[in-house]
Formats: structure tokens, sequence, C-alpha cells
């Protein structure tokens, strides 16, 4: 191969790496009064390159704002950028943003979001841009939409890859916790298997009796992780005999991810 062809293509293939190392997780609006947020997943080392992250609304401008997001960035590393400072956002969440009082993350439920490189060419997005997203079905309005696992980042918005609850937020009451469906934080997985557990239940579920029964079909004995709303994982051990010791638990909301043969599933349990 010519030097020069094959330094082209290197530098193509180097290119084309960075491409694939963050994406857009999840996005959120009205969590309180009219607050948005992004949520942003690095997915392998970015040492040098540069991305920046933007909104966009239909209308004259149509680019609501930008942020750059500079290297270097770790691996596994989730990212929150919202337009509020952290005054309401560190009460609902339990948290604070990375990226506080930011215009890019002054976001309705009708607005896009792209993650670009330096030439603009879009890396991920979510939304279209130019389209007002009220009353189509990716619109998020007082609520989120969260990426499934496995899926991006993806330069063509496919709503296949997303899980969207509308006025999720309508029904809370300070907290993330408290609402009906909570906004899943940081539980974006890298898995690509969406294989589901046959006749994955859980019960009693709300449970008051320090324990909950996983009813599964498989032959081997599964893996079960419990995250808190926040993303924090408090549970990880194998379910022997179908039952789950929670008995240690505060109560709450916990979201339940159950692992086995490469499957994975999970369901929302209320400890009380």
């Amino acid at each position: 191969m010519k030097p020069c062809l094959a330094l082209l293509l290197g530098l193509f293939i180097i290119l084309n790496s960075f491409s694939q190392d963050i994406l857009i997780t999840g996005v959120g609006h009205g969590f309180a009064g009219n607050h948005g947020f992004i949520e942003l997943y690095v997915k392998n080392d970015i040492e040098f390159e540069q991305f920046y992250l933007r909104s966009y609304r239909p209308g004259v401008p149509e680019l609501i704002a930008t942020l750059v997001l500079p290297s270097p960035l770790s691996a596994d590393t989730v990212i929150y950028v919202s337009s509020d400072d952290g005054f309401e956002f560190v009460p609902f969440f339990g948290f604070g943003p990375n990226y506080g009082a930011e215009s890019v993350g002054n976001i309705d439920g009708n607005d896009t979001v792209t993650i670009e490189d330096i030439n603009g060419t879009v890396i991920d997005i979510y939304g279209a841009k130019g389209v007002n997203g009220f009353g189509e079905p990716w619109n998020y309005n007082d609520g989120w939409a969260y990426r499934k696992p496995g899926f991006g980042p993806n330069a063509t918005f496919t709503l296949s890859e997303w899980d969207i609850m509308v006025s999720a937020f309508s029904s809370c009451s300070g907290t993330n916790a408290s609402c009906t469906d909570p906004y899943p934080n940081g539980t974006y997985t890298l898995s690509n298997d969406r294989k589901d557990i046959p006749e994955f239940s859980l019960y009693p579920n709300p449970t008051k009796t320090g324990f909950v029964n996983i009813v599964h079909r498989e032959s081997t004995t599964p893996r079960v992780k419990l995250y808190t709303v926040s993303g924090q994982l408090v549970l990880d051990e194998k379910v022997e005999q179908h039952s789950l010791d929670v008995s240690q638990l505060a109560p709450g909301m916990y979201f339940l991810r159950m692992n086995q043969d490469q499957s994975v599933l999970s369901k929302r349990l209320i400890v009380h």
C-alpha cells in the first residue's frame, strides 16, 4: 500500500473510531418548573477530540445553543447537562449536573439534540432538525426519553432505539423517586443483546415482606443487580430459590436488572 493511501486510511479509521465514543442517552423537560436536561454517555476514552453538544428548535434562529465537550473524557462516564444550575436539579435528582445553567439544556419536549464533531458532522441525534416535536412520536414534553441498551450513537434518529415517557414528571411531588415513571438515571448499558427472559416477573411488588420472588423459565441461576433511581448499585448477587432478600434496603423505588445467558431485562421494584 502506498504511504499516502495508508496514511489516509489510518486517519479515516481514527476519525471513525472517535465518532463512536460518545452518545446521547437521555433527554428530559419539565422536571421542576420548565427545566430541561441532557444525559450523555462516554463509551471509550477520548484523549484529544472535541465534540459539540447542540440543541435546536424550529424557528429563527433554529440553533438554541452549543456546549463544547472538551477532552480528555474517560470511558464509562455519564455526563449531565442542565438549564438549571442545581437549585432545582439537585433536590429533584439527588446529585448535581456536570454542566449547569447551560443554554443548550434549555430544551422543551419538542426540541432536537445533537452531538457533532468539529466539522459540524452529526455523530448522534435525538429528534429531527427543523421539525417541531409536538405531535410527533418522539415528543417528550413534561417527561423524558431514554436510550435502550446497546443502541447508538446514530446520525439518523431512530425512534425504536428509545423509551419515551411523555408527562412523566407531571405525577411527581418534588423528587424523581416520587414519579410514577421516574427518569432512569445512568442505567444505560453497552449490551446489545435485547433478548427478553421469558415469563420474568416479580411479586409481591411493592413488597413489604423484605423479600421479592422472581419468576423465570431459565434453567441456570440468574444474576440480579438493583440500582437506586440515581443510578447507584446497591445489590449484585445470584438469585437462589427464586427469592431475593431486600430487607436491608431503604424504602423507595429501585430498578432491578436481570442478567442471564447474555439476556437483559429490567423492571421497577418498590420496597416499603
